[in-house]
């Protein structure tokens, strides 16, 4: 787990290796267990207007990924939420949190929260391993209405009667 890119050779006997996205396990590694991987833009997220939050996560493990991700306050003390996936070797997918109607309201007050997101992975015999990443969260954008046309008065016609 040093962040750079390893090939794992493993001997005879059942073995287990906790890897980096971006490591490569022989043959014989039988137990293999790789972080969930964000993909969360540098601009951060926003909330949808029915207030999810979807969180862009990919998967590196040799047998899928399968876990959940909890998002945060990065002191701790606000729990926004958790979302849980399932994704097959080299799958992405977006995580879904709903917010409560407490955290719309408080996001839309705020207008941008700083939040952490932890991702965890089980494997088959119940080993975790969590990553992290911190992002700013945006509300929903706003929708203007379109502004009333104003009727135009038209003059009226008199006619005559002769």
């Amino acid at each position: 787990m040093d962040g750079g890119t390893d090939l794992v050779d493993c001997g005879a006997g059942t073995d287990f290796v906790h890897m980096d996205a971006g490591d490569a396990a022989s043959a014989e590694c039988e137990q293999t267990l790789v972080d969930v991987q964000f993909q969360v833009p540098p601009t951060g997220l926003r909330a949808s207007r029915d207030g999810v939050v979807r969180i862009p996560i990919a998967c590196a493990g040799a047998a899928g990924c399968a876990g959940w991700v909890t998002l945060k306050s990065p002191d701790g003390t606000l729990d926004l939420g958790i979302g849980t996936y399932e994704l097959a070797k080299g799958e992405d997918a977006l995580v879904e949190i709903e917010l409560s109607s407490a955290n719309r309201k408080l996001l839309k007050k705020k207008k941008v929260i700083t939040v952490v997101a932890t991702g965890v992975v089980r494997d088959a015999q119940g080993r975790t391993t969590a990553t992290t990443t911190t992002f700013k969260l945006q509300p929903p954008k706003t929708v203007k209405k379109p502004a009333k046309k104003k009727k135009k008065k038209r003059a009226k016609k008199r006619h005559r009667r002769r």
